[in-house]
């Protein structure tokens, strides 16, 4: 495969993405699941008008949903360098390394933390 036929699935794929994360937030719409502080910057940010905020509230949703996505991958990419170092450590029998065991309280944090957000609006992750 050459750098444009990966290049253009990639963007495929990046649109496919783009189009669930918009179905995900209509339907939380459609469900009456909408986060009030979006919600309320939507209002702002459009001055009120209600079929305006909707619209910009969506976009705003997905926004999140992508920030959600990339600190998810982002814990577990830590989580998981953590294991491989700690691994890694007990291989070469370094009990003085530590830090595999931060790497890995980090990870735990943070998708602690996307949990509790997750149960507070009511959405998975």
């Amino acid at each position: 495969m050459n750098f444009f036929s990966s290049a253009k699935a990639k963007l495929a794929a990046s649109k496919l993405a783009e189009e669930q994360l918009y179905a995900h937030a209509a339907e939380e719409v459609a469900s009456g699941q909408i986060r009030q502080g979006l919600w309320a910057k939507a209002i702002a940010e459009t001055g009120g008008d209600e079929a305006a905020a909707k619209a910009q509230y969506l976009k705003l949703r997905v926004e999140i949903m992508r920030a959600e996505a990339e600190i998810t991958e982002f814990a577990a990419n830590k989580a998981s360098r953590a294991n491989e170092s700690q691994k890694f450590s007990k291989e070469k029998g370094a009990s003085e390394s530590n830090d595999g065991l931060v790497d890995m309280l980090v990870a735990t944090v943070i998708l602690m933390l996307l949990g509790l957000i997750a149960f507070v609006y009511g959405s998975s992750l």
